[in-house]
């Protein structure tokens, strides 16, 4: 299905392992990017599970990939991918 996906598509994920919640996503325009160029692509920490929780670091790596879209992108349209459907509920 994300295959078919035409505009600008992001890919976002988040985990937790060894109690570090990391993110990671990736975008692309489909119209002008090339399969396998990103708009933007990224990966990071957040912090210990204490600190953090999957749900909040979902919304912050979609976060993180929506300000990175060029600002002249207008009038598009965005699919966001996710294993988070609470996180799509809130957006």
């Amino acid at each position: 299905m994300a295959n078919g996906v035409t505009g600008i598509v992001i890919a976002t994920s988040s985990s937790v392992k060894k109690g570090i919640v990391g993110i990671g996503g990736y975008a692309q325009d489909t119209l002008f990017n090339r399969a396998g160029e990103a708009i933007t692509r990224y990966t990071m920490t957040l912090g210990t599970r204490e600190e953090q929780n999957p749900y909040t670091a979902e919304l912050t790596a979609i976060v993180i990939a929506l300000k990175n879209i060029p600002l002249g992108t207008i009038h598009r349209h965005i699919t966001i991918i996710t294993k988070s459907l609470s996180a799509l509920v809130v957006i």
